[in-house]
């Protein structure tokens, strides 16, 4: 028998943990939050309970923990919601090594598929069933539904970008479980139809994982990329008048520095990016612990050196990236771990590729994701697992 059956059904680690936690990020409890605390809350109870009878756990889970307890305590002293949400992250993170140390990989690779299948299905129907956008709104905490023709659909997330964020972790759940070979064809198609009615720039840093993981030849991926290019540059132009954000962005760049400032979303992106990174080169990159980032931001001369133009919608004080407020609060810790885990991805698929998905997902980790979107922190747990093990372990 295996020694999970013990505590609680097997069905429950390899099924309820992940659904409730990857398809329920959403969904509405009425505390008044954003994002659902349901996966994170659930994630507790299972974590709880199974490490209280096994405490056998992997290093990724003992330090995902640590932090999270870490960031729990912070955040008591200080009075700081922020480490609230961080021990969420990590709570969620552990979840997901649990689950892919116990669950079947062929299994994982399935249940990826059918909740990416679910996600593309919500999605056109927000396109193509008159009303369905704002029913859907009734159970989920911040659904998009304004101009869901030019803007793109969110499906169960909160807004496209979102959506593909979730498309992103289904992909890391998928290609690794499948143990680096490639994605499956119906995987790829679901993910590609998935993105282009999302219309999110966010597609721009996932679809090429998408190709990267395809198993495609080089010649057939390069023709299939011109192809997408084309679509996409094609749909933007001629049918919705520059509404895919990603070629606003590209118009916005050729009018110089000021003129990205002046778009609420790009240039909170970009002044994000570049206040965190600079933060961290100040502080040395010195490692000063969980839930630390406001303390930090709020003793330097971040507020004096970034003036925002007027009336732009920006809270200098809060990180606007998951890689930048890592970075910022365990400094060179948090570059060694990335570095650790790409020699460990270049032992499983080599090197060239290694290159290019660490890039691609290093530069996802830079964009606005909250640290309480469960579908982010779940899929890392299950990637990290793969990465450094390779197979289920008990």
């Amino acid at each position: 028998m295996h020694w999970f059956c013990a505590m609680l059904p097997l069905k429950i680690y390899q099924y309820y943990l992940p659904v409730i936690i990857l398809l329920l990020p959403t969904v509405k409890t009425g505390l008044g939050f954003e994002y659902s605390v349901i996966p994170a809350l659930f994630a507790s109870v299972i974590g709880l309970i199974t490490y209280s009878f096994r405490p056998s756990m992997t290093f990724i889970e003992f330090v995902a923990i640590l932090i999270a307890v870490l960031s729990f305590i912070v955040a008591v002293l200080l009075n700081n919601i922020d480490g609230v949400k961080e021990a969420m992250f990590f709570i969620t993170l552990s979840a997901g090594v649990l689950y892919a140390r116990v669950a079947n990989n062929d299994s994982v690779a399935l249940l990826a598929e059918r909740l990416l299948l679910i996600y593309c299905v919500v999605g056109l129907a927000d396109i193509f069933v008159p009303g369905f956008s704002s029913v859907k709104s009734l159970f989920l905490t911040r659904s998009f539904v304004e101009n869901v023709g030019v803007r793109g659909v969110s499906s169960l997330a909160t807004e496209p970008s979102y959506f593909v964020l979730v498309v992103f972790s289904l992909w890391m759940l998928h290609y690794s479980s499948r143990g680096f070979t490639h994605i499956t064809h119906r995987f790829f198609i679901v993910g590609l139809v998935c993105m282009l009615i999302s219309k999110s720039s966010m597609a721009i840093l996932v679809f090429p994982l998408f190709i990267i993981s395809s198993g495609i030849s080089y010649k057939k991926l390069t023709i299939i990329s011109m192809l997408v290019l084309v679509f996409f540059s094609f749909w933007q132009i001629n049918q919705y008048q520059y509404s895919y954000r990603f070629m606003q962005f590209l118009m916005l760049l050729g009018n110089g520095y000021d003129a990205v400032l002046l778009d609420q979303s790009a240039g909170s992106r970009l002044l994000y990016i570049i206040k965190d990174l600079y933060l961290s080169f100040q502080l040395f990159l010195l490692p000063f612990g969980p839930a630390t980032y406001e303390s930090l931001i709020s003793l330097s001369d971040i507020p004096r050196m970034f003036v925002t133009p007027a009336g732009f919608k920006y809270n200098i004080l809060q990180s606007g990236s998951l890689a930048g407020r890592f970075l910022v609060e365990y400094g060179a810790f948090f570059i060694i771990a990335i570095g650790f885990i790409f020699f460990k991805t270049v032992r499983r698929i080599g090197s060239m590729r290694s290159l290019l998905i660490t890039a691609f997902m290093v530069s996802i980790l830079f964009q606005m994701i909250s640290l309480v979107f469960a579908p982010i922190a779940f899929s890392f747990g299950g990637w990290f697992f793969y990465v450094l093990y390779g197979r289920r372990c008990r």
